[in-house]
């Protein structure tokens, strides 16, 4: 339950005046904080993917992607199973995900601010309550992720709410009240079912709790009941996991990791998340506040916060970090936020230590915009495929020299940008050109084109031109399938077993495993996308680059026009004459029959 907002400020030897003052800045805090997230509101396309998932669920179909196919494509079990249950009450999974996000991200700041407000000691101004929840407030990666669609905010909430329940029960049971620990295993067990990679949270700071417990002989049955609860709710889900799906590891496993480890990837991705963030400029107040836990007896707080995220940070550098930008990272932002405003409630000492300290906290506050600030300004408003290191056809309005150029970022001024920022455009470059930590805009774009095109082809049903039970393969399973309805076969294996176990045919995040078209042709597909996408608007030049790359592999591609502006370009894989017999409204005309394109569907060239 959310605390007051009398509770929350009436700190030992607060008055008033003081509580005012810092009711204001966290009420400012929070408004910053939600202006933020939705100047960056996005659906990201891979969430629609487990919205595809609810909506089975909720339509009495199971949880399953295609009908009659048991296959564990997500990885976030309580996030599907919630929206799948909204929308049985009429918020289908693509309306109510964003406010589900938001409504996390609010509990999210409550706990931080809860945390800060519990700790605060006699004659501390409650002011610095809100100096925590102002990091989240400006932080770019916190503000993305506070929608999206996927669980991340959820799964944060509950992590940083575990990590802090069983701070706060720890101090109570240092000072002998024998707290109960049944809210953190929840909270963590919970967490995991989220995503499975909570279970490294709950590993790591339940770990520093009972050497904490061990080191004081307080360790009791009321700790053996608490853990015996997480491993409870966790192997019921990994029994349900196999009692349903048949396996004891998701899909996406298989699909994504399968053993394999990225590291050259992953070391990327964190250095280029320091840099971005300048995460070098918390170093001294996340050692002043170790210090100071230490002097009080409270070393477990850090000790907590370090191995969570350090076990966890180690997890995402050896699979070569993530798809997204930073996501998997930005649980750590509200950890380490709470440890800095500890560090600088230690460091202010006096009136110059005390404007020192302001000064101090003013440059992690700029160093925090800087960069994310520039990348965001400058990123291209047209959709460019992993911008800016996936391909160069295009990219001459802002080359990579200029994109996020230290030389072009107005935070200029700030320490450490000359230096910082040319290897974080380097490694920027490397990730994207690999499909690792795409930028939000990016996803943005390609989601609203993903989700144009689900609803047009799903007109096209509407119209008769497509059966609705027609069989597409392709890379992209998210918002084209989520509205066409369509069944589609993953090329990339993230939605089926059989792909998921495939050799590895690349190095690129999500996207290594590809299927075969003889595979596809066996198992009924129609319809093979030459690309991402199936239907293309006549005035694309990306509709003239896949006919000419049909031409040159010389694949067996054929075009068909939807509407006056729009055609469908696909592979049929059950050939021409069966195809066109199921679907007698589609004149299907060969890619390589330069005069029909001409004549017959109004291409030129």
């Amino acid at each position: 339950m959310a605390p007051s907002a009398h509770a929350l400020l009436a700190t030992p030897g607060s008055t008033p005046r003081s509580r005012a003052v810092a009711g204001a800045a966290l009420l400012a805090s929070l408004v910053l904080l939600l202006v933020h997230a939705r100047y960056y509101g996005f659906l990201t396309d891979d969430a629609f993917i487990s919205f595809r998932y609810a909506a089975n669920l909720a339509e009495g179909h199971g949880l399953v992607f295609n009908i009659g196919e048991r296959v564990e494509g997500y990885t976030n079990f309580l996030w599907v199973v919630i929206l799948g249950a909204l929308d049985v009450f009429g918020w289908e999974p693509h309306v109510s995900a964003n406010p589900l996000s938001l409504l996390a991200t609010l509990g999210l700041w409550a706990s931080v601010a809860w945390y800060t407000a519990r700790t605060l000691r006699e004659g501390e101004h409650p002011l610095w309550i809100a100096v925590p929840c102002f990091g989240l407030a400006i932080t770019r990666s916190v503000a993305v992720w506070s929608t999206g669609g996927l669980e991340t905010r959820l799964f944060e909430f509950l992590v940083v709410s575990g990590c802090i329940s069983l701070m706060l029960r720890l101090r109570n049971d240092v000072e002998s009240r024998h707290p109960s620990y049944l809210l953190p295993a929840i909270l963590f067990a919970l967490a995991t079912l989220t995503r499975p990679d909570g279970g490294l949270f709950a590993a790591s700071s339940g770990g520093v709790a009972i050497v904490a417990l061990g080191t004081r002989r307080r360790l009791a049955a009321r700790h053996a009941t608490a853990i015996s609860i997480f491993v409870g709710i966790v192997a019921a889900h990994f029994l349900f996991r196999r009692g349903y799906y048949g396996e004891w590891l998701p899909n996406t496993y298989y699909a994504k990791v399968s053993g394999q480890d990225w590291f050259e990837f992953g070391e990327l991705y964190a250095l280029a998340f320091a840099a971005e963030y300048f995460v070098y400029a918390w170093l001294p107040a996340l050692a002043a506040a170790t210090w100071s836990h230490v002097r009080q007896g409270t070393w477990f707080i850090p000790a907590i916060v370090v191995a969570a995220v350090g076990v966890h940070a180690a997890y995402v550098i050896s699979i070569g970090g993530d798809h997204f930008e930073y996501r998997p990272f930005d649980v750590y932002f509200p950890l380490l936020f709470l440890l800095i405003g500890d560090g600088l409630r230690f460091m202010v000492r006096g009136v110059v230590t005390g404007v020192a300290t302001t000064a101090y906290a003013a440059f992690i506050a700029i160093a925090l915009v800087a960069i994310p600030w520039q990348t965001h300004v400058e990123f291209p408003e047209r959709h460019r495929a992993g911008f800016p290191g996936f391909g160069v056809v295009g990219m001459e309005e802002i080359p990579f020299e200029q994109f996020a150029d230290a030389s072009r970022n107005p935070f200029g001024f700030v320490p450490g940008i000359t230096w910082l920022q040319p290897g974080y455009q380097r490694r920027l470059w490397e990730l994207t050109a690999n499909f690792v930590g795409l930028r939000q805009e990016e996803h943005a774009g390609f989601a609203q084109n993903a989700i144009a095109e689900g609803k047009r082809l799903a007109k096209a049903v509407a119209d008769g031109q497509l059966r609705p039970d027609a069989y597409f393969a392709m890379p992209s399973v998210g918002a084209i399938p989520y509205f066409s309805g369509f069944r589609v076969l993953d090329r990339n294996g993230l939605t089926d077993r059989r792909v998921a176990r495939s050799p590895a045919k690349r190095m690129m995040m999500a996207h290594a495993k590809s299927a075969t078209r003889f595979d596809a042709k066996l198992r009924g597909v129609e319809f093979w996308t030459t690309g991402v996408s199936a239907l293309f608007a006549d005035d694309d030049h990306n509709l003239y680059a896949a006919i000419r790359k049909c031409r040159r592999t010389r694949r067996d591609c054929f075009v068909a026009r939807i509407d006056e502006q729009t055609v469908l370009l696909v592979e049929l894989l059950q050939g021409y004459a069966t195809t066109a017999k199921r679907y007698p409204k589609l004149e299907f005309v060969s890619a390589d029959d330069e005069a029909a394109l001409a004549d017959r569907v109004g291409l030129s060239g």
